[in-house]
Parts: structure tokens; C-alpha cells; sequence
């Protein structure tokens, strides 16, 4: 069905943080998006299904109580040390999977096998004045 596209094609871009797994959207209009089918569409229809939750105002934030601490962020089995050098907060972009998305991404999820998207995500890590190892 067209629910169950959108939910793999969204799950293609899902990073593993210190808090858990979160599809890393920044911006939706990016080609790197488009060109995987995901598009705002994709995140209306996961959202009515209370499947995700997309950031209002903001972005959603992996918050450590110690500034610069370092957080390993993972794709497809390689990892990427980012930290914070000027606050608390890492941004993880958009979109975070509610607890029946989390449970549903845990048996039924594409394969992130993207393209460059490791090097996209770091490069918007840097761009936000993060630390990227």
C-alpha cells in the first residue's frame, strides 16, 4: 500500500543516535530526498498515521547535560562522531518517530543504503557549527 512505501522509503534515511533511531530530515526539498521519493507528502501521510512527528518550529535535539559531550551518530553500519562545541544540543532534524513508529521500524524498515547521505548529514552537522569526527 502507499502507507507502507512511505514508511520504508523514510526509513532508508534513519540514523541511530544515543537516543534512539530518527529518520535525519533537515530539508525536505533537498534533491538527496526527492530523489528517494521522500517528499512532504510522505511525511503527511506517516504523521496522520502518528507514525512520526514533524518538529512545528525547530528541529528535534539529542539534549547531554555536559556542553561538547560528544554523540555517536550511525548509517548503514559506519559511525560519525558529532559534538556540540558551544551548547548542550545536537539537532536531528524534523522528524522523530513516535513509540508505534520506533516499534514499527524495528520489524519493518528500508535498508539505509543511500548514496552520500552519510556525507550529507555531515555536512549539515558542520554547517549548524557542530564538531564532525
Amino acid at each position: 500500500t502507499r502507507e507502507v512505501d512511505a514508511f520504508l522509503k523514510l526509513t532508508r534515511f534513519t540514523i541511530g543516535t544515543p537516543a534512539g533511531s530518527c529518520p535525519y530530515i533537515v530539508n525536505i526539498e533537498h534533491r538527496i530526498y526527492k530523489e528517494h521519493g521522500v517528499d512532504y507528502n510522505v511525511l503527511q501521510i506517516l504523521e496522520s498515521l502518528i507514525l512520526i512527528n514533524v518538529a512545528p518550529l525547530g528541529e528535534h535535539s539529542i539534549i547531554s547535560d555536559k556542553r561538547g559531550l560528544p554523540a555517536e551518530i550511525t548509517y548503514d553500519g559506519s559511525k560519525t562522531i558529532v559534538s556540540n562545541p558551544n551548547g548542550t544540543s545536537i539537532p536531528l532534524g524534523l522528524v522523530k518517530f513516535t513509540i508505534p513508529g520506533i516499534e514499527l521500524s524495528a520489524i519493518c524498515s528500508g535498508r539505509p543504503d543511500i548514496p552520500n547521505f552519510k556525507v550529507y548529514f555531515e555536512e549539515q552537522f558542520v554547517i549548524k557549527g557542530l564538531n564532525v569526527k
